[in-house]
């Protein structure tokens, strides 16, 4: 059986981190917001920086997973202003890789993400999903998150997606 563990941020290089975010953008660019060519170039203090936020967990956070020291999973999460008053976050860059996918990993991600939201004393987690991504939508439904909305977003493919806006509370 395969072991994966769940790294927070300061165990992880912002050169892994590049190359894991890359590659999530590469092998799934209707799961993003952003895309592969956008990002490929940015300078290293960009993703200094990205990882720098969540390290710091105040209104943004990031969990991994590794197999060994291979980064084979990451969630993330963010807060507006309004989300920071509203006790909200929003779960966003969940990417499994495709060799340590239906082996348990993204659940794992993302329950050790909602265990840091919770010490945070957030009360609920937002994320919007591409209804193509039907194993994103299947998890995120049995994680008890609920469809609040539906509406059209530009993903990293150039392509207008149908997503919905799903919400679940964490107490």
């Amino acid at each position: 059986m395969d072991t994966f563990s769940i790294v927070k941020p300061t165990r992880v290089s912002w050169e892994a981190f590049k190359d894991f975010r890359l590659q999530a953008l590469w092998d799934e660019p209707q799961a993003f917001s952003s895309s592969y060519n956008v990002e490929k170039n940015a300078p290293g203090k960009f993703w200094q920086d990205r990882l720098k936020n969540s390290k710091e967990g105040k209104r943004s956070w990031m969990v991994f997973a590794k197999y060994g020291e291979k980064l084979v999973g990451m969630v993330g999460a963010y807060q507006t202003p309004d989300d920071s008053k509203n006790k909200e976050a929003n779960m966003v860059a969940m990417f499994v890789a495709k060799d340590a996918r239906r082996k348990g990993v993204a659940k794992l991600l993302t329950t050790s993400l909602f265990e840091e939201l919770q010490n945070a004393q957030l009360q609920k987690v937002k994320t919007c999903v591409n209804i193509d991504q039907l194993a994103a939508l299947h998890l995120y439904k049995a994680l008890g998150f609920a469809k609040v909305s539906e509406h059209s977003l530009l993903f990293g493919d150039g392509k207008t997606h149908t997503v919905y806006l799903m919400e679940k509370l964490l107490t």
